[in-house]
């Protein structure tokens, strides 16, 4: 993602570029192994203890992992089944572990999921 490009004939340009910058400024500070996509869907997240599914939305996707926000902190490490519905109303599991989580605004979590082999313990 660039660094914001300012517009000052709209008003709320600062303000929109704040936003961006900070976004730019937590993509830069993230550290991955693969790159990763811009991917908004919906989501529901089944943790395997059996609670009740947790409903988010995609922020990124790489081939390891996605990137999701969500309305319900969780503990680092959980394990989980990230269900995410395609356009052909089909649904994609993903067994995944939780590798970080942060606030996002009030009430809302970001977080980094990393995808987990089948045979993953």
């Amino acid at each position: 993602m660039n660094a914001p490009a300012s517009s000052t004939n709209k008003p709320y340009s600062t303000i929109v570029d704040s936003l961006l910058q900070e976004e730019y400024q937590a993509e830069r500070l993230e550290q991955r192994s693969d790159e990763r996509i811009g991917f908004n869907r919906p989501v529901a997240i089944r943790v395997e203890q059996g609670r009740c599914a947790i409903s988010g939305f995609t922020k990124n996707l790489s081939a390891e992992g996605m990137g999701l926000v969500l309305d319900t902190m969780l503990p680092e490490g959980t394990r989980a089944s990230l269900r995410v519905h395609t356009l052909n109303d089909e649904i994609i599991c993903f067994p995944a572990q939780l590798v970080w989580i942060a606030a996002f605004g009030h009430g809302w979590f970001i977080s980094g999921w990393k995808f987990l082999n089948e045979t993953s313990e």
